[in-house]
């Protein structure tokens, strides 16, 4: 029995051992969900921070997420075009065989005429930056026939040959930036790609921002809402005390119901307002990764800002220039236009291409014996000269060259619109942001006022002075004067934010830095 008892405890504890390491090696890391959940714990909500939405949007957000793998599609078109500038190395091996027959059996000393031919080529080649071209190509080539030596000799014939060929255009595809205009526009390429990664993250960033400010209106505003309630309901019972007492009149009774009633739908209004700001918010930041977080209330740690700062109108218009991606990638579009009108400008000149050639043979029976006679150099071949080539009229390069100018005075005109806008989009949003802190503190004001009359209003109630139609009416009086104070905070940390978009400086102001963000040359 002990021998049984000890066999089992150690197979439990090995099972123990083998679940253990399983589940701990082998098991799935913690996705977004189940963060977020224990986040959450059992109460159902999800305290967050700015900086957590923030992280969460650029981290789960499939826009940013396509477009940050447009710049390494770009990188790709980059190796492609600096490709046509690599060497290429040829192989050819071939064999053939032809019977003919002669004219003159007699002289040919056969009525027909069988030859074999056994080749091996190899070669390089490569283009120049210059547009030129070199062929460096070395030929071997071996002759059986059935003619008699006199007529063929040796036979069987080896003939080994390398030529090494050079041709360099001297008008139409000459030229070192003629020829790197397909590098320098995939480069270009890149760059606009990665400015528009820079304005992807910077309209996400904006957006979730804005999403998290309207949610913390939206919620204090509900606070807000169910306060204006209590005070209503607190009148109620007040109203039907003295009615009880022969103070009041019914009507009074009546008008303080009808006004319960009436908070109590702009308490519900409030409720869906909150949860459609809380799903908004979800939906930028896409929490929604398992429908489960659907029913999660957010809770925002965050409350807004209200500092005073100094905005330069000359200065903050300056920065949009340096930092718009949108500015700087039509800025990037007009350089590659440039470099397209350079080419088409060449591609008008005629072909005028210098060739030349050098080569040295050699043959005999043996391969060997062929190769050595080639090596000596004893048997050399070269050839040089010019070759011109124009379409008369030149139709098609000269239309093309137009179409170029004419796409780059376009540009121009959408770059000098683009310039207006962005200077219109500063102004404005200087503009909004001075505007709605200045709101503030009439906001702050028209609140601190209200609170003031209807607190010397309920003392004049107590005293029989006023009336309860009078009471409501302040307290609805403080309710918006309290939602206008909250909205004036809100809007002046959404223009603090629409004005760092509208001058490219989201990322600085967040310290967010993109992969391959020294990109530029």
């Amino acid at each position: 029995m002990k021998k049984l008892f000890l066999v089992l405890l150690l197979t439990f504890c090995l099972s123990a051992l083998i679940l253990f390491f399983s589940e701990s090696l082998f098991a799935e890391p913690q996705d977004l969900s189940t963060f977020l959940e224990n986040l959450a714990g059992e109460r159902g909500t999800i305290s967050l921070s700015l900086q957590d939405c923030i992280f969460f949007a650029l981290k789960n957000n499939l826009d940013v997420a396509a477009t940050r793998l447009v710049p390494q599609i770009k990188e790709t078109e980059i190796i492609k075009a600096k490709s046509d500038f690599d060497p290429v190395a040829t192989l050819d091996i071939s064999t053939d065989k032809s019977e003919t027959q002669t004219t003159s059996a007699a002289l040919a000393g056969t009525l027909a005429s069988v030859q074999k031919n056994y080749d091996f080529n190899a070669g390089l080649k490569q283009k120049f930056l210059t547009g030129g071209d070199y062929d460096l190509s070395f030929k071997n080539n071996r002759l059986e026939t059935n003619r008699p030596l006199a007529f063929q000799s040796p036979n069987p014939a080896y003939t080994s040959s390398v030529i090494f060929t050079l041709t360099q255009p001297l008008l139409r595809d000459f030229g070192i930036g003629v020829n790197r205009a397909d590098i320098l526009i995939a480069n270009n390429n890149k760059n606009i790609s990665l400015e528009e990664l820079r304005k992807e993250v910077i309209d996400t960033i904006a957006e979730t921002e804005k999403a998290y400010w309207e949610l913390v209106f939206v919620l204090e505003n509900s606070k807000v809402k169910e306060l204006s309630l209590k005070r209503a309901k607190d009148l109620l019972e007040i109203n039907k005390v003295r009615m009880k007492a022969g103070t009041v009149s019914q009507i009074e009774v009546l008008a303080a119901e009808a006004e319960v009633a009436s908070r109590q739908q702009e308490v519900l209004i409030a409720q869906k307002t909150l949860s459609d700001a809380q799903d908004n918010l979800k939906v930028v930041t896409n929490l929604i990764q398992d429908p489960k977080l659907w029913n999660f209330d957010i809770i925002p740690l965050d409350k807004p800002h209200l500092e005073a700062k100094e905005i330069n109108l000359v200065e903050s218009v300056r920065t949009a220039f340096q930092k718009r991606p949108d500015y700087q990638q039509a800025k990037i579009d007009l350089k590659n236009r440039d470099i397209k009108i350079k080419v088409a400008k060449n591609e008008r000149l005629p072909i005028l291409d210098l060739k030349g050639s050098f080569g040295l043979n050699g043959l005999d029976r043996h391969y060997n014996d062929a190769f050595d006679e080639m090596s000596k150099g004893d048997y050399e071949s070269w050839s040089a000269g010019l070759s011109f080539e124009y379409p008369l009229g030149n139709r098609g390069a000269r239309s093309k060259y137009k179409k170029k100018l004419l796409e780059k005075e376009k540009a121009l005109i959408d770059f000098k619109n683009l310039e207006q806008k962005i200077i219109a989009q500063v102004r404005e949003a200087v503009r909004g942001t001075n505007t709605d802190y200045k709101r503030v503190a009439a906001a702050e004001t028209v609140r601190r006022l209200r609170e003031r009359r209807l607190s010397a209003e309920e003392e004049r109630f107590k005293e029989g002075l006023t009336t309860t139609h009078d009471i409501l009416e302040y307290q609805e009086d403080l309710a918006e004067a309290q939602s206008s104070y909250l909205r004036s905070i809100v809007d002046y940390n959404k223009s603090l934010i629409s004005l760092e978009k509208v001058k490219g400086t989201v990322l600085e102001r967040e310290n967010i830095h993109l992969e391959d963000a020294n990109y530029r040359e």
